[in-house]
């Protein structure tokens, strides 16, 4: 399928301000796997519950949702209907694992601040409602960096697109939802500069292993995905490369600019960029 048409830089247009990132990753490596996954006849999984934050009427970051369903011996979903699992709810005959219960304490913390539009702040977490949008981000990808190596020994993870928060708690057929994979990898991110004659085109980009991807064009807030694998997830190294991959989102992850526009506040974003990551 041929690319869209780029977005085109116009002189004077807000970019980001990379000047002020220091550290571009927190995390200094991949997880260090050495557990094993447990399984169970009657189990909790976890669902990655998204949306599109451009959206008007999505109006909550990604967050996890614990599930409650039999298996069947091929481990495919037995169940009907989906049921989540919410803080109040009964949860002694599930005899959950140790990390099962550190993870649904982080999960519940998320629920939390999850929510963007301040009327369902109010109705659902009512203890964020001073919080500022900018405090949660920072807080929920905090919550992301706990989880993640708890949630990656999950047998069963699962991604389910809510349309917005108002449906989340609503039973939901389990065709809604899809298997995905959280990653244990750190993704690095990359651009390329690309001579297109007239213009240039900056594409970011990002590395898995010797590996590169083209970023999928519907992003998941915190994360990174594939083109080529949309529902594996890889966790930004940092609340900085999230800002990074999140502005160029809006973009579709491609800036063009005219030769005749590359300098002053172009020239300084990219060269800063330069100094922060690779740039082919």
């Amino acid at each position: 399928m041929k690319d869209k048409y780029p977005c085109f830089y116009k002189p004077g247009q807000k970019l980001l301000n990379p000047l002020r990132f220091d550290a571009i990753s927190d995390r200094k490596g991949d997880l260090q796997i050495g557990l094993p996954k447990q399984i169970k006849k009657e189990e909790i999984s976890y669902c990655l519950a998204d949306t599109n934050l451009n959206s008007f009427h999505s109006n909550h970051y990604p967050f996890l949702l614990p599930y409650k369903g039999s298996l069947k011996e091929n481990r495919h979903i037995k169940s009907k209907a989906c049921i989540f699992v919410t803080k109040n709810a009964e949860t002694s005959f599930l005899h959950l694992t140790s990390i099962q219960r550190q993870l649904n304490d982080i999960v519940f913390e998320m629920i939390e601040l999850a929510p963007i539009n301040s009327i369902l702040m109010q109705t659902t977490v009512g203890k964020n409602i001073n919080t500022t949008p900018q405090k949660r981000e920072r807080a929920l990808f905090t919550l992301w960096q706990k989880a993640i190596s708890l949630v990656y020994y999950q047998e069963h993870q699962f991604y389910y697109f809510t349309y917005g928060m108002s449906n989340v708690f609503r039973k939901k057929n389990k065709k809604d939802i899809q298997q995905c994979k959280f990653s244990e990898k750190v993704p690095r991110l990359f651009f390329l500069e690309v001579d297109k004659g007239d213009y240039y085109q900056l594409e970011l980009r990002f590395k898995i292993a010797r590996r590169n991807f083209i970023p999928y064009e519907f992003n998941t807030a915190f994360f990174i995905n594939s083109r080529q694998d949309p529902l594996t997830f890889y966790l930004l190294g940092s609340f900085a490369e999230y800002e990074v991959t999140s502005f160029f989102a809006q973009h579709k992850f491609k800036i063009a600019v005219l030769k005749e526009h590359y300098k002053n506040e172009f020239k300084d974003f990219v060269d800063r960029l330069r100094e922060l990551y690779e740039v082919k």
